[in-house]
């Protein structure tokens, strides 16, 4: 009975234990060489405001103001997990082990998420690795408050999906302190995301005690977040924000349609991290030369399964939410800039919304997947074709690295760009 208890158990864990190799492989530089993160805001923002608290808490002050910081200027931490990890272990190892255990946190409430909509262990597993690896969470790494955000969201979504299927007490509570977390991030883009993930995955009809244990829930959420919704409050008042964004401003990272290929093609602009035009071609397609976010791939495999996946009652929904997401990422270049227009006055990076449709599609591909092995269908020749095309493109360009420019010069005129031809004929 021992044994068998043990085996079941380990069953039931083995999604979630198998993420860890794929954390540690990730991030081996900040979990195993010491090494720090140091790209974009972390060295001028993050780890300054790091290394502030950690005085800070060392005093036994929970600051609101800093002094060290544009001649004194306020100043508002309310994530319970940067307040943790910062007075526990100091501000360099928070900002060395802090992405790793919030990506590990993503991914298991992606397959939590999976498992509270009914998949079995392969689609869970599967549903925590598309979702920790795909472009959008990883590029997050860089973007705390975005990161934070959605790493509790898929825990949130799942907590909703719970107490709407059979309200209690306990549910209650649990979904107001994951939510009462994830806003404490201050990640309001994400929550709002998650709010409309959550409300487009109801089964089932709304009734009087639904709305009462989820009016409870929010009433509490709110509560407990209150130290983070009236810092923030504060922080933003007299501000630019408070008083509505520029949409030159607000819209300046909106997508332009060709620049989604990023999410089905591998590096398809080159590679950002070149910062310089020598290894990435991507440039005119931005305001500032590089994308808000570094990375927006899923994969063709990822987008093939989703489409495969024979989820009723769920596909639908799952389907018209990564639209959404997709068309609200355009911004400005999209049809939906009407309707996205009052909200943008207080957010920034319509690209942020591609949330909505990474974890859509990484839910639908898992699904896709997990149909694939209980039907035990037969490997097919045809689906090593888009791989074979992809690796035959490399002797193609080497050999006739004008080749782009000449097939779809007329299409996407960037391609013509001299920094795009030279990233194709040598990256």
């Amino acid at each position: 009975m021992k044994d068998g208890g043990i085996k079941q158990a380990a069953l039931r864990f083995w999604p979630y234990i198998a993420h860890l190799p794929v954390l540690a492989f990730t991030f081996a530089g900040a979990l195993f060489k010491g090494q720090v993160f140091f790209f974009r805001d972390i060295v001028f923002y993050y780890y300054p405001n790091y290394v502030f608290l950690e005085r800070s808490l060392r005093q036994g002050v929970w600051p609101l103001w800093n002094p060290t910081s544009d001649a004194g200027a306020p100043f508002l931490m309310a994530d319970p997990a940067d307040l943790l990890l910062v007075g526990l272990l100091g501000a360099e190892r928070a900002l060395r082990l802090g992405p790793p255990l919030h990506l590990g946190l993503a991914m298991a409430g992606a397959s939590w998420l999976a498992a509270v909509l009914g998949l079995g262990r392969l689609g869970v597993w599967a549903a925590g690795l598309f979702f920790g690896l795909s472009g959008y969470v990883l590029s997050t790494a860089n973007l705390f408050e975005l990161l934070h955000a959605t790493s509790w969201a898929p825990w949130v979504i799942g907590a909703m999906l719970r107490l709407w299927d059979a309200p209690s007490r306990r549910r209650i509570a649990a979904l107001a302190l994951l939510g009462a977390a994830q806003v404490s991030t201050l990640g309001a883009e994400t929550v709002l995301q998650t709010a409309v993930l959550s409300l487009g995955l109801l089964a089932v009809p709304p009734d009087r005690r639904r709305l009462r244990a989820l009016a409870a829930a929010v009433v509490l959420a709110a509560l407990l977040a209150a130290p983070a919704l009236l810092g923030a409050r504060a922080l933003v008042a007299d501000t630019p924000r408070a008083a509505g964004l520029a949409a030159l401003e607000s819209f300046a990272f909106s997508l332009r349609p060709a620049a989604l290929l990023d999410m089905v093609l591998p590096r398809f602009f080159g590679d950002p991290h070149t910062f310089s035009d020598k290894g990435y071609w991507g440039q005119p397609f931005f305001p500032v030369g590089f994308p808000y976010l570094l990375s927006l791939y899923c994969g063709p495999g990822l987008v093939w399964l989703a489409l495969r996946s024979p989820w009723p009652g769920r596909k639908a929904r799952l389907t018209v939410l990564a639209l959404l997401g997709v068309l609200l990422a355009l911004g400005s270049h999209g049809p939906l800039e009407w309707f996205l227009a009052p909200l943008m006055r207080h957010f920034r990076a319509p690209p942020k919304f591609l949330f909505m449709s990474t974890l859509a599609l990484c839910l639908l591909a898992a699904r896709g997947l997990e149909d694939a092995a209980e039907r035990g269908r037969r490997p097919r020749w045809w689906a090593i074709v888009p791989a074979a095309i992809l690796a035959g493109l490399f002797p193609l360009l080497q050999a006739s690295p004008d080749l782009p420019a000449r097939l779809f010069g007329r299409v996407l005129p960037e391609v013509l760009d001299p920094r795009a031809r030279y990233v194709m004929a040598t990256a």
